[in-house]
């Protein structure tokens, strides 16, 4: 499904969602790499809860900075959520297109260059040119044949 994933052929929503996940997880990671003193409290693992600076209070652990930073970093799993879940619809379609082509061009009982008819060698797999998988392999018709092939 390399198709899917091509820049070129993804649409201008899809871009905009991948740029804005990777802007918004390059800032999040600046905030807690440059001022990572100012996001979180300083506390080790012998800190009391009830005693200072949490004070009984577990989320005052993290200043306002860091909740920023963790707001950013969530922001982007969803963004690079939504445009995964894009791409997935997006392969499922050229899938299901590849095998309505494939289907319909099987149905036809074409023969190949060496001979091998379509309807009878249940090795044999059409793709449409341009969709195929395999480079180098031979071409017979409008179609790439696999069978025989290395």
């Amino acid at each position: 499904m390399k198709e899917a994933i091509q820049w070129e052929t993804m649409s201008t929503v899809m871009r905009i969602c991948l740029v804005f996940s990777v802007l918004l997880n390059i800032a999040s990671f600046y905030i807690f790499v440059l001022v990572g003193d100012q996001t979180f409290e300083p506390i080790n693992i012998t800190t009391k809860i009830d005693g200072p600076p949490l004070n009984g209070k577990v989320l005052t652990m993290m200043k306002p900075l860091g909740w920023a930073g963790m707001g950013l970093q969530v922001a982007s799993w969803i963004v690079y959520w939504i445009f995964g879940a894009g791409l997935s619809k997006k392969a499922k379609t050229i899938k299901a297109n590849l095998t309505t082509a494939a289907g319909a061009s099987t149905a036809t009982n074409l023969t190949t260059a060496s001979g091998a008819s379509t309807a009878t060698d249940p090795t044999f797999t059409q793709l449409p040119i341009g969709l195929n998988p395999y480079p180098g392999a031979a071409a017979a018709g409008p179609f790439i044949s696999y069978a025989g092939s290395a």
